[in-house]
């Protein structure tokens, strides 16, 4: 007899935006001449600038002719696009990246949700409180169940503290989802050292980037560290306004080495392995 997998039933029983959704549609209908500011779900609310229709439009031209027909692109994403994201959005920051630790994708919450499939399950997470859904539904759907949060709020200024416990893996987003904070470089700083010290990895959600304008606000931890220590994820939904298109990129090094026990095993001695090339 098939059997589900039970930590489903972890989750709570609706999904964060569907609930705002449906709220918002009953006070709607409870007062329809009111002015409701949405503060859902990150939809967006202008139509595509020309610079990307004109791509869009070359680019089916490009599928109508079988000189220029494209079949399926390479898994990790076109070269074209790779090197247009080193050099633009990493090289300018004094990052040096190679092709094969950029990968391309179809949005942030995709490759958040995926990427803890190379996880072991005993690692403890830090997220911060609130924190967008995906973080911990993904987790809980693995099993992964030990979770520390770090409060933001008025009281400390939406400013999370450090875990006072180890943790091995950090989730960050910045700036952030869903309260729009931001978080200085100083401050950024501290979790950045606190993930060299106790090897941890940052999983960095930099979706939002593009709305930073104060050169003391932070950009990403690839801004400081050159012992790399995370995995940044970059939405060109959001820096683009790509109104119903995603796209997405995911910088991992080669260099950054975890440390597994073989699962289920006793009196094993650790061994390490290139967690970029799992996800290669």
């Amino acid at each position: 007899m098939s059997q589900v997998n039970e930590n489903f039933l972890k989750l709570n029983a609706s999904y964060l935006f569907s609930e705002i959704a449906h709220r918002v549609a009953d006070f709607k209908a409870a007062n329809p001449e009111a002015d409701v500011i949405r503060l859902g779900i990150g939809d967006v609310t202008q139509p595509l600038c020309p610079a990307v229709i004109s791509a869009l439009h070359r680019a089916v031209d490009e599928m109508a002719s079988a000189s220029t027909f494209r079949g399926y692109g390479p898994e990790h994403g076109y070269d074209f696009l790779q090197k247009a994201i080193i050099e633009g959005d990493f090289q300018p920051r004094g990052i040096s990246l190679e092709f094969d630790e950029v990968f391309i994708n179809d949005g942030a919450k995709s490759d958040t949700g995926n990427i803890g499939d190379i996880l072991g399950l005993n690692n403890r997470l830090c997220m911060t409180d609130p924190i967008y859904p995906v973080y911990v539904d993904s987790n809980r759907m693995a099993g992964r169940d030990d979770i520390i949060y770090a409060p933001c709020n008025a009281g400390n200024n939406f400013v999370p503290s450090l875990p006072a416990e180890r943790v091995d893996v950090i989730y960050l987003c910045y700036p952030n989802n869903p309260t729009g904070t931001v978080i200085s470089k100083t401050e950024l700083q501290k979790w950045v050292d606190y993930a060299l010290a106790n090897d941890a990895i940052i999983m960095y959600d930099a979706a939002y980037e593009a709305y930073i304008s104060s050169e003391n606000e932070n950009i990403s931890t690839g801004d400081f560290v050159v012992d790399w220590r995370e995995i940044i994820y970059q939405m060109a939904l959001d820096y683009y306004n790509l109104s119903n298109l995603s796209l997405d990129s995911v910088a991992s090094v080669k260099e950054y080495n975890a440390e597994l026990y073989p699962t289920g095993k006793t009196g094993y001695e650790p061994f390490y392995t290139d967690i970029q090339g799992f996800w290669r």
